[in-house]
C-alpha cells in the first residue's frame, strides 16, 4: 500500500464522527470481521506514520496481494457509501415524496384501504413542516381515494371540501410567491441604484405601502411569516434604519428557531440569518447580546454538515465579528487571542473570500496590534490594504490611513509621518468628508509633529478631540473611533 492510495487518504481524513459511524456499519454488516480488521490497520498506519503491506494482508486475513486489492476496493465503496448517508439526511419533503410514490402505487394496485390510511399519516406531516406543494399532489390523490372508498351520499360533500382545503392551501402558496415576488423587486432596485447611483430609500420605503408588508397578519404560513420578516430587514437596511433593521434580523432568527425541521433541514439559511443579525447587534452596540449569537452559531455550525460558503462565514465571519466585540470593549488579551485565529483563517481561504472581506480582516487585525503597542505589525497589515487593488471603498481607506499615520509616528518615523500627511490630505479632499473634519484631522496631525511636551499634547487633544472621534461616532465607525480616541487620551 503507498500513502497516496486513495483508501488510505480516505481513512486518513475521517473524522471522530466519521470514524464512528463506519466503525458502527463494518460492525453491523462485516460478520468475518476482515473489512473491519483492514480498516483498523490502516487507522494504525496513518497513525504511526509507517506501514509494511504485507503485515496489514497478514492482520485481515487475505490469501494474498491480489484478494487484498479486491476487498480494498470492496472497502472503499462501503466508506463512501457510509459517509453519503451520514452527510446527506433524508429531508421531511423527501420522506413526505417517497410516502406520495408508495400511496400511489397501491392506488393503482386496487388496494385503496391501505392507501388511505397511508394518506392520512402522510398528510399530518405534510401539514406539520407547511409543505403545501406536497399537500396539493396528496389532496389530488385523496380526491381519487375518496371516490373509490365512500357511498355516494357522502361523496359529494367530502370531494367538495376537499377542494375548499385545495383552495386554501393554493392561496397559502400564492401568498408566499407575493413575498418572494416585492423580495426580487427590492433586491432588483437595489442593484439599479448601485449601478446608477439613484437615490434609494424613497423607493425602498415605497415597498411598505404593498398591502402584505402592511402587517404580521398578512402572512399566511410559516414560509411567508418568514419572507415579511427578511424583506423589511431589507428594506430597513438600506434606508440606514439600523433599529429596525436589528429588530426585523431578531424576529426572523426567533421565528426560524421555533421550527427544528426548518432550522436542521436549511442549515445555510439559518447561520446567515444569525450572521446578520450579528452584524445588526455589533451596529447596535449591544456586545453582551452579539457575542451570545456568535456561540450559538459555532455551536449550531459543529453540529451539522454544512457547505463550504457557510463553513467559511461561521469561521472567518464570526471571528471577525468575535474580534469587533473585543475591540469595542476593549478586551486586549482576547483581541490578541482572535485575531491570530482570524489571521490563521485568512490564509486557509485564500482565494475564496473578496479582497474588500479580506481587507476589512487585516483591519481589525491591525487595529488589535495597534492597541497591544506591536506597531511593526500594525504598519505590515496596515500597507498591505493599501497598496491592494482590490479596496474601492475611499471611507475605509481614509481609516487604514490615518491609522497607518498614527502607528508611524509611534514608531519615530517623523519625516515618513509628514509625507503621509500630505497625502492623506490629497486623499480627503477627493472624498466628500464634512469640512470640519478635514480640517481638525489635517490640523491636529501637523501639529502633533511639532509638538514638543506633554503639554502641547494635552493642549491638542482638547483641541481636536471633539471634532475627530465625533465624525466616527455619526459613522458607526466604533472600531475606528476606539482605536484613535484611546490614542488621543494617551497623548
Amino acid at each position: 500500500m503507498r500513502k497516496n492510495d486513495d483508501l488510505f487518504r480516505l481513512v486518513s481524513s475521517l473524522d471522530r464522527r466519521e470514524l464512528i459511524a463506519v466503525n458502527r456499519e463494518l460492525l453491523k454488516h462485516n460478520s468475518s470481521g476482515k473489512y473491519r480488521r483492514i480498516f483498523r490497520s490502516i487507522r494504525s498506519v496513518g497513525r504511526a506514520g509507517n506501514y509494511v503491506e504485507e503485515d496489514i494482508i497478514k492482520r485481515a486475513g487475505c490469501r494474498n496481494k491480489n484478494a487484498f486489492s479486491v476487498a480494498k476496493n470492496y472497502l472503499y465503496g462501503n466508506i463512501v457509501n457510509i459517509l453519503i448517508n451520514l452527510n446527506t439526511p433524508a429531508s421531511s419533503d423527501g420522506k413526505i415524496k417517497i410516502q406520495i410514490s408508495f400511496i400511489d402505487l397501491m392506488y393503482k394496485r386496487t388496494l385503496y384501504s391501505k392507501a388511505y390510511e397511508q394518506l392520512k399519516k402522510t398528510k399530518r406531516k405534510a401539514y406539520i413542516s407547511d409543505n403545501f406543494l406536497r399537500l396539493v399532489e396528496i389532496i389530488r390523490l385523496e380526491r381519487n381515494l375518496v371516490i373509490e372508498l365512500l357511498p355516494p351520499a357522502k361523496k359529494t360533500r367530502v370531494i367538495l371540501s376537499l377542494f375548499e382545503e385545495e383552495k386554501t392551501i393554493l392561496a397559502k402558496i400564492n401568498n408566499i410567491s407575493e413575498y418572494r415576488c416585492i423580495e426580487y423587486q427590492i433586491r432588483a432596485t437595489i442593484s439599479d441604484a448601485v449601478s446608477t447611483g439613484k437615490k434609494l430609500s424613497q423607493k425602498l420605503l415605497g415597498f411598505r405601502k404593498r398591502s402584505v408588508l402592511s402587517s404580521e397578519k398578512k402572512a399566511m404560513s410559516f414560509a411567508a411569516l418568514a419572507s415579511f420578516y427578511n424583506t423589511n430587514s431589507i428594506i430597513s437596511m438600506y434606508s440606514g434604519d439600523i433599529k429596525n433593521t436589528y429588530r426585523f434580523r431578531k424576529k426572523l432568527v426567533e421565528h426560524i428557531e421555533t421550527r427544528k425541521d426548518v432550522k436542521f433541514e436549511n442549515p445555510t439559511n439559518y447561520i446567515v440569518s444569525l450572521y446578520n443579525l450579528i452584524e445588526s447587534c455589533y451596529e447596535m452596540l449591544l456586545p453582551k447580546e452579539m457575542i451570545n449569537f456568535i456561540y450559538k452559531l459555532r455551536l449550531f455550525a459543529e453540529r451539522v454538515s454544512i457547505p463550504e460558503n457557510s463553513k467559511l462565514l461561521s469561521d472567518l465571519g464570526c471571528s471577525k465579528q468575535e474580534l469587533k466585540y473585543s475591540l469595542i470593549k476593549p478586551d486586549i488579551d482576547a483581541s490578541e487571542k482572535v485575531s491570530k485565529l482570524l489571521l490563521a483563517y485568512l490564509g486557509e481561504y485564500k482565494g475564496k473570500i473578496s479582497g474588500a472581506e479580506e481587507s476589512e480582516c487585516l483591519y481589525l487585525i491591525a487595529v488589535s496590534y495597534f492597541l497591544l503597542n506591536k506597531y511593526d505589525d500594525a504598519a505590515k497589515l496596515l500597507n498591505r490594504i493599501i497598496s491592494s487593488e482590490k479596496v474601492n471603498n475611499g471611507i475605509f481607506l481614509i481609516n487604514v490611513k490615518l491609522l497607518n499615520i498614527l502607528t508611524q509616528y509611534q514608531m519615530n518615523n517623523i519625516e515618513l509621518v509628514i509625507y503621509l500627511v500630505s497625502s492623506l490630505n490629497r486623499t480627503l479632499s477627493s472624498v466628500k468628508l464634512p469640512g470640519d473634519f478635514q480640517t481638525a484631522l489635517s490640523g491636529f496631525l501637523k501639529e502633533l509633529i511639532a509638538a514638543k511636551d506633554e503639554q502641547d499634547h494635552l493642549y491638542l487633544r482638547n483641541r481636536y478631540m471633539k471634532v475627530i472621534t465625533g465624525y466616527y461616532f455619526n459613522n458607526k465607525d466604533h472600531i475606528s473611533r476606539t482605536a484613535v480616541s484611546g490614542w488621543m487620551k494617551n497623548k
